[in-house]
């Protein structure tokens, strides 16, 4: 519409934990962490797998020897849905 100006946020967040500020006119808020969580890139999901596997031989048996193996097989499934993804469509 004519006449109409781009409205400005009255507070931003500050951080992930909730904290709000008002924002800064010289300073654009943060649109991404940089670099990304070990959990968002494929090498950070396999070094997680590798873990989870290692705590898994370590344990005698049963529910956590389980648990360990799983988490280490959804790790790796991450890591490899992070790649097919950044790859990008065939």
């Amino acid at each position: 519409m004519v006449g109409m100006e781009e409205s400005k946020p009255l507070w931003v967040w500050e951080n992930d934990g909730g904290a709000r500020r008002k924002p800064s006119p010289d300073q654009p808020p943060p649109t991404r962490r940089n670099p990304p969580p070990p959990q968002d890139t494929p090498e950070g999901c396999n070094s997680m797998a590798a873990g989870d596997m290692a705590r898994a031989a370590a344990q005698m048996g049963g529910w956590g020897k389980t648990r360990f193996e799983h988490s280490a097989v959804m790790w790796s499934r991450r890591a490899r849905m992070l790649e097919a993804a950044k790859a990008g469509p065939e």
